[in-house]
């Protein structure tokens, strides 16, 4: 995976530090698909400075890209080509996930 930043990312107490809630907040937020940018990898959730929420993940927003991680095992978005990704990101949206 590639992960464009040069800034270290923050933990979940952190995070929610940063944002004045709790950590419990932050993972309803996650489960309900809002909030703040997060990346999930080996079941380690780490966040983005507030600055840094538009980060990009191989190409895509920090969002796109957790959506489709939901759906596609992260090894495989990896060795996806771009056009793949961004083809399987559009059906995504017009199904309305």
């Amino acid at each position: 995976m590639t992960v464009i930043t040069t800034t270290p990312m923050l933990t979940i107490a952190e995070k929610a530090v940063e944002l004045g809630t709790t950590p419990e907040s932050l993972r309803r937020w996650r489960l309900a698909g809002t909030g703040p940018a997060y990346v999930k990898y080996g079941g380690v959730v780490r966040y983005y400075p507030e600055k840094h929420s538009d980060v990009m993940i191989n190409g895509l927003r920090t969002d796109d890209y957790n959506r489709l991680c939901a759906i596609v095992s992260p090894k495989i978005l990896d060795k996806a080509s771009p056009v793949a990704i961004q083809l399987f990101l559009k059906a995504l949206n017009e199904v309305g996930s």
